[in-house]
């Protein structure tokens, strides 16, 4: 193979890497997109059916997580204008050395700048998540120790206004004792003696 094929395929094979490393990131930054979006949502939900906001515990992890994967977000968005720029400078580059000038230089710095905002994005993600998914454990794990709590508390009171049985003549199934009725009078013999007395000096 002479020395102009060589360097048409060395062309051809760098050509075909850097547009598969294009597409793969392209498709990198949508997933971040998705999946950012996607925790926010399913977070938004949990705090509205599972354990509503006025009962949750940890918040500022909560708010945390909400930071960073919307940090995480505006940045994918911004690395694509920016990748964007980049491709511009590239372009001027080539144009100024079609065009002869040979004094421009290779935008590197800029290329180096689009990699730390490619991969910023990933760590915010990965811290996002993180939070959340702390977060979930946490308040599950609170909600379900309350519940027992609960339902250890409600067992006990309903143990102690349980109505105790009562034996011999106590009434049963009452707390409150009724009261014993007095013996009624009987009249005193004197007193029936002294009426017949009466009754006979009368006659």
């Amino acid at each position: 193979m002479s020395e102009g094929e060589d360097q048409k395929e060395f062309k051809k094979e760098i050509d075909d890497t850097f547009t598969t490393i294009n597409r793969d990131q392209g498709e990198y930054d949508r997933q971040l997109l998705t999946l950012s979006s996607g925790f926010l949502a399913v977070s938004l939900a949990f705090i509205k059916d599972v354990v509503p906001l006025k009962d949750a515990e940890f918040l500022p992890i909560l708010y945390t997580a909400f930071i960073l994967l919307g940090c995480c977000i505006m940045l994918v968005l911004f690395s694509y204008q920016f990748s964007i720029s980049g491709h511009l400078k590239a372009k001027e580059y080539w144009d100024n050395r079609l065009a002869g000038n040979e004094s421009a230089a290779f935008p590197l710095r800029h290329a180096k700048f689009v990699r730390w905002v490619n991969w910023i994005p990933g760590i915010l993600f990965g811290l996002g998540v993180s939070l959340l998914v702390i977060f979930v454990i946490l308040n599950l794990h609170h909600e379900a120790k309350t519940m027992t709590e609960n339902r250890v508390f409600i067992t006990s009171e309903g143990a102690y206004m349980k109505t105790p049985v009562g034996v011999g003549t106590e009434d049963r199934g009452s707390h409150i004792k009724v009261p014993t009725q007095p013996a009624p009078k009987t009249p005193s013999p004197s007193t029936g003696g002294s009426g017949e007395s009466g009754q006979k000096k009368k006659s």
